[in-house]
């Protein structure tokens, strides 16, 4: 195969590889009593906590409610007057500090006979190292709640990295994917799981 097939081909792998990584985690739960094949409409509720990130930043509030209602609009579900509607969404929104430590540890002594570099008795040890990363990880929670009770029914938890966007554009495309990632895991049992 010639030189620049190989390098097209390999090429094209890895972005058919990062492609099909999700830059978002997600994991859901949900009430197995009710039944959400009934639900067709929602409405919005203010999160009753104190430390909401979204409270702090009412753009990406703005971005998060729009992209939320326009994923829920092709699905089939409309919203509703409080009072009216089916479900009650709540958003919450946080990030946090964390920090990886990675030990990749030393490597075995090399074979004396393929090695450039000899020390004594003809082997060389890798040297340890250690790698250290910190980074910021925001998370998404998605709530629905029932309207009698005003009780959870189904909870979607999204966490990825924060990263620096150079526009709004930009930034709602990927507060897009992130709320599209979250909700593709409702109804329950629709197909995703």
């Amino acid at each position: 195969m010639p030189k620049n097939h190989l390098l097209l081909l390999l090429l094209s792998f890895s972005l058919f590889l990062i492609s099909g990584c999700s830059p978002v985690q997600v994991s859901y739960d949900y009430d197995q009593d009710v039944d959400f094949s009934t639900i067709r409409s929602y409405a919005w509720q203010e999160a009753r906590s104190s430390d909401n990130g979204l409270e702090d930043n009412p753009l990406l509030k703005k971005r998060i409610i729009a992209s939320v209602e326009a994923y829920l609009g092709t699905r089939g579900y409309t919203r509703a007057a409080p009072g009216t509607a089916d479900i009650y969404l709540v958003l919450h929104a946080g990030v946090e500090e964390k920090t990886r430590v990675t030990n990749w540890g030393g490597g075995p002594p090399m074979d004396p006979w393929y090695s450039p570099w000899r020390g004594r008795g003809g082997s060389y040890y890798y040297p340890d190292r250690v790698e250290v990363r910190t980074y910021t990880q925001a998370t998404l929670i998605i709530d629905m709640l029932s309207p009698e009770r005003r009780e959870l029914i189904w909870r979607g938890v999204g966490k990825g990295l924060v990263r620096e966007y150079p526009d709004p554009k930009t930034m709602q495309r990927e507060v897009d994917i992130y709320v599209a990632e979250i909700l593709s895991r409702f109804p329950p049992g629709g197909g995703t799981e």
